[in-house]
């Protein structure tokens, strides 16, 4: 779905796993014990978007993986703009999804495998990427209405 335009910037971005938290690539020997479970939702609104009309389809999710291999649950939220600029003279390869600004965190991740934009959970003696407020219970990062924007993570 993406513009033809964008498609390049996303798959370098993808390739040097530098996409944050808007796609999910699983580290080499992680195995998923189930499906990925997901809560959130999903707005939308008419913007100027760098000077041009557009649609901004903004999704807001919280995804758990529970890991089989190594053993384990990570916790991803977030919070993405997909934007579809509705210009009437567009060229033909700027017509489609572009994405845009994202936001997110991770809880229970692997910092040595997020670091190379990967997703596993932290393993024993690992330190992991915790999402922490300092005073958030660990249940309230799976809660979609919990802030996209929290202290913490792999430095």
């Amino acid at each position: 779905m993406f513009a033809p335009d964008s498609a390049g910037a996303v798959r370098a971005m993808f390739d040097k796993g530098q996409y944050g938290t808007a796609m999910v690539r699983l580290a080499p020997g992680a195995t998923l014990a189930a499906a990925p479970r997901v809560s959130g939702r999903v707005s939308y609104a008419r913007v100027d978007w760098r000077g041009t009309p557009a649609l901004d389809v903004t999704t807001n999710y919280v995804w758990a993986y529970a890991f089989a291999t190594p053993a384990g649950v990570v916790v991803l939220h977030t919070q993405t703009h997909w934007m579809f600029p509705m210009a009437a003279g567009l060229r033909p390869s700027s017509r489609g999804m572009y994405l845009g600004r994202t936001t997110g965190y991770w809880h229970g991740m692997s910092c040595a495998d997020s670091l190379r934009g990967l997703t596993a959970p932290a393993r024993s003696g690992d330190r992991d990427a915790p999402a922490t407020t300092g005073q958030d219970p660990v249940d309230a990062y799976f809660d979609p209405h919990h802030p996209v924007r929290v202290g913490g993570g792999c430095t």
